[in-house]
């Protein structure tokens, strides 16, 4: 199972191992980071195996099942497992932690090849016609096309749209209009209709918000010194929060906190691709 793996990591930036967690080389290049949130079934690696082994897609997400128990057993028994060109793994806080310091990876970095540049041609000899005579005539008809325009435009304004000017009324006189007296008319007053009032603002129970955990310490000192590191990397509302541990009393630094879990996955995921900070996600209320 584990060749597969390598030649997927080798190939794309990030694996799915179904029910264990994700390997992920951010911008397909350097070490290989691991996600244990990213669980889910993409389907790559299942179709790698079937494709290799001539099996069917049952049997072979059986075998990756299988292999996925096996690992875990062997972590929950407190054993370390190493896979080759990627890390060593072991269990920390029931959170299962890669080992990467003495990664070997097998992965050939693709340097991009400069661009040739193409054979450059000769240019083209340019041919100058004269047409100064065409211009000459159409020069001419813009004129006496403008000129029409401009006197079509002087007649209306002096016999059409302004009728009180003194060329109209030389030629048709004035007219005569009876005026007429118009009542002013009273306009009621507006109806004052009261505001409603606003309806109080929602109450989020910080209870059912879900963190994004970058790290566990004994010491409070520590976590708020994690929380600073992240601020000054431009994680605003990072934190640290105690958290009762199998009787004991630790510090969590909390690098964001969402309302929704599926909205604190994305987060996680884009944290890990672009600053390649591993985490894991709390609820506040557990």
């Amino acid at each position: 199972m584990e060749k597969y793996i390598q030649q997927l990591i080798t190939d794309n930036t990030r694996v799915i191992i179904p029910d264990f967690g994700a390997f992920i080389r951010p911008q397909g290049e350097g070490e290989v980071m691991f996600n244990q949130f990213l669980s889910f079934d993409d389907g790559m690696l299942v179709e790698a195996v079937k494709t290799a082994e001539n099996i069917s897609e049952d049997e072979a997400k059986s075998r990756i099942a299988a292999y996925v128990e096996s690992v875990k057993a062997k972590l929950n028994a407190g054993e370390s497992i190493s896979i080759e060109g990627i890390g060593e793994f072991h269990m920390e806080d029931n959170h299962i932690v890669m080992d990467n310091s003495a990664q070997k990876s097998p992965i050939i970095d693709m340097q991009p090849t400069e661009p040739q540049e193409a054979p450059k041609s000769s240019p083209e000899p340019t041919v100058v016609v004269n047409n100064y005579s065409e211009k000459s005539n159409y020069l001419w008809v813009y004129i006496v096309a403008i000129v029409c325009l401009f006197l079509i435009g002087v007649y209306v304004c002096l016999f059409v749209v302004n009728k009180d000017n003194a060329v109209y009324n030389y030629f048709y006189g004035t007219e005569q209009v009876d005026e007429e007296i118009v009542e002013p008319v009273v306009e009621p007053e507006p109806e004052v209709v009261p505001e409603p009032e606003p309806e109080p603002a929602p109450v989020v129970s910080l209870e059912k918000r879900y963190n994004i955990v970058v790290g566990t310490y004994n010491d409070e000192a520590a976590a708020n010194a994690r929380v600073e590191y992240l601020k000054s990397k431009g994680f605003k509302d990072a934190f640290a929060t105690p958290r009762n541990i199998k009787g004991r009393t630790k510090f969590m630094a909390v690098i964001e906190s969402h309302d929704k879990l599926p909205t604190a996955e994305r987060r996680q995921e884009e944290i890990v691709d672009t600053y390649r900070i591993e985490s894991w996600i709390t609820n506040a209320g557990e």
